[in-house]
């Protein structure tokens, strides 16, 4: 049932860009979409995991996130890593340039890609 939800959640904001008389509210919307699935992924993560896993978890996503916001700022600021670019407003609040769902981002896709390599995803 989750994943036809999410299924059904990223169908309709897909479906959304390519309407362009729908397209501000989906701008709009990503933001919150992104942060939600993220939240309901970390959240499942984490009460799937024993008590003392979930220390080393939230320890593993705090780390994730603050590691790749330096990473986006440095390439915002100077360039690095990635070559020249900016983030625009559509994607909420950020911090030197970029978007805190960006480091919410690169947590689902690190901790998503690491957990279906040791064949532990839970969603």
């Amino acid at each position: 049932m989750e994943k036809a939800v999410l299924f059904v959640v990223y169908a309709v904001g897909a479906c959304g860009f390519l309407m362009s008389g729908a397209r501000p509210l989906m701008l709009l919307l990503t933001p919150y979409v992104l942060f939600l699935t993220g939240l309901y992924a970390a959240l499942r993560t984490f009460y799937n995991t024993s008590p003392a896993e979930r220390k080393k978890f939230t320890v593993w996503i705090m780390s994730i996130f603050m590691f790749t916001m330096l990473a986006e700022a440095m390439g915002v600021r100077y360039g690095l890593f990635f070559g020249e670019y900016l983030y625009g407003g559509a994607l909420g609040p950020s911090v030197a340039g970029v978007p805190l769902i960006i480091g919410v981002n690169w947590m689902l896709i690190i901790t998503g890609t690491t957990a279906v390599k040791i064949g532990r995803a839970h969603v």
